[in-house]
């Protein structure tokens, strides 16, 4: 009987491990998330709907995008602004003169001071990374 207790320890110490980096989103308030928000966030490789970018949001509630033509982050398509704020567990991002019913909402499934995953209003999950630069897919 010794030799399960080291044997149940350890997979008691590995669950608890695996549980408290697993961070549900539905756990914490929107001040927490908005606090892990803060950044600037890009696809990860996970990702399959997102383009090439980075998106940063900032501490006063504004948000900016820049996508890429492709993964080497050279050629810009697109650049935005708008607004952003966490309510409900949702990411709510509004731009400019777009009334709030045409808002993009995306529920906020998990998220950590280094990963998010986000699932969109079709359902598609959405994962991203913590990155200050436009990161090479794939």
């Amino acid at each position: 009987m010794a030799v399960w207790k080291p044997i149940y320890l350890f997979l008691m110490l590995l669950i608890t491990y695996v549980v408290s980096i697993n961070v549900n989103a539905a756990s914490m308030s929107d001040e927490e998330m908005t606090k892990l928000f803060i950044g600037s966030w890009t696809p990860d490789s996970k990702d399959k709907v997102s383009s090439y970018g980075i998106g940063e949001y900032k501490i006063d509630g504004t948000f900016e995008f820049i996508l890429f033509q492709t993964s080497e982050c050279k050629i810009p398509t697109m650049r935005g602004e708008g607004n952003w704020i966490i309510r409900n567990g949702n990411l709510i991002i509004s731009s400019g003169n777009v009334p709030p019913s045409k808002a993009i909402i995306d529920k906020v499934i998990s998220i950590t001071s280094s990963e998010m995953v986000l699932k969109s209003a079709d359902g598609d999950l959405q994962y991203r990374i913590k990155s200050n630069r436009c990161l090479k897919k794939y």
